[in-house]
């Protein structure tokens, strides 16, 4: 069977793209808070299950905005089954697959399932919908009850960061790592991440997340992932690069959000922007480079565990 890949229409793609220049503009980080609660992660639905993809970073984005702290989002039937009296509020537009299709590796006979149309629904979050009294218990809305101050949150947040790191340079087929000099950076051919020292960072989550980064670079090594920004670069500022160092930023977002990071570089927003031209003319993007994050940080962490 032929392979077919997902459409979206344009209309959701600009309408997603042009809502994360307008959050990104204001200044709103959302994988930096203030403040860290005592659980780790990002957007769930009513099951607890993670939403992945673009999902996941819409939803953090309008949370961010409109200041939640509960990271519970569901949608509206289904929230009056739960019990709820009114559904009212900022939601936020997700994804979701219509349609599926099944592809066979002609060489290995694997399958793969795929979606084959994407639309649009609206789901809340728990915070902003109204409850009939004791209704909101089932869905556990105070998963996360503990605030844990900045300072504390670094150091209590930190070490899994690390351990996550560490499990993936700890295989004979990782790439190597050398620390110092001024420049951060993967290199395909040599197959080398680089960064300067530790303590040349404004701060530890300083240092991580640009580690994250260039690492989740080194997953599109011929020998890993092989996505096509580093095996076929077309060189600084072109679609491909700009396109890998998107999903290289996200995936390194994702990874701080998985470990419970959330004071991560200032530069992030700058960082984001300088693409937010590239995703006008490429409104595809934000969903694809999300997808190839969620990816590239499953790759880093297989076969971890606490």
């Amino acid at each position: 069977m032929a392979n077919k890949t997902a459409t979206v229409s344009k209309g959701l793609l600009q309408l997603v793209t042009d809502l994360c220049k307008v959050i990104m503009e204001k200044g709103i980080i959302p994988w930096r808070k203030t403040w860290q609660s005592s659980g780790r992660g990002g957007p769930v639905r009513e099951n607890g299950k993670d939403y992945r993809g673009v999902n996941r970073y819409l939803l953090a984005m309008q949370g961010a905005m409109c200041g939640f702290i509960s990271q519970m989002w569901i949608g509206k039937k289904t929230a009056l089954k739960q019990g709820a009296i009114e559904v009212n509020g900022p939601g936020s537009v997700i994804f979701c697959p219509s349609g599926w299709i099944t592809t066979k590796d002609a060489t290995t006979g694997e399958e793969t399932r795929r979606p084959t149309k994407w639309i649009a629904r609206k789901v809340w979050n728990v915070e902003s919908i109204v409850w009939t009294a004791g209704s909101e218990g089932s869905l556990k809305l105070e998963e996360e009850t503990t605030v844990v101050p900045v300072a504390e949150a670094d150091l209590a947040a930190h070490p899994l960061m690390r351990k996550v790191l560490n499990h993936y340079f700890d295989v004979p087929t990782a790439p190597r790592l050398a620390h110092g000099g001024n420049q951060a950076y993967y290199s395909p051919p040599k197959d080398h991440v680089q960064v300067p020292n530790e303590g040349d960072f404004d701060g530890p989550s300083a240092y991580l997340v640009t580690l994250a980064h260039e690492v989740a670079h080194s997953t599109g090594h011929k020998d890993r992932l092989a996505r096509k920004g580093i095996t076929d670069s077309d060189g600084f500022g072109k679609d491909q690069y700009a396109f890998e160092e998107l999903v290289a930023e996200f995936t390194s977002c994702e990874l701080a959000m998985r470990t419970g990071i959330t004071d991560t570089r200032e530069n992030t927003k700058a960082y984001l922007l300088c693409w937010v031209s590239r995703l006008e003319n490429n409104p595809e993007w934000l969903g694809k480079a999300a997808a190839a994050a969620q990816v590239s940080a499953d790759y880093i962490m297989k076969g971890f565990e606490e």
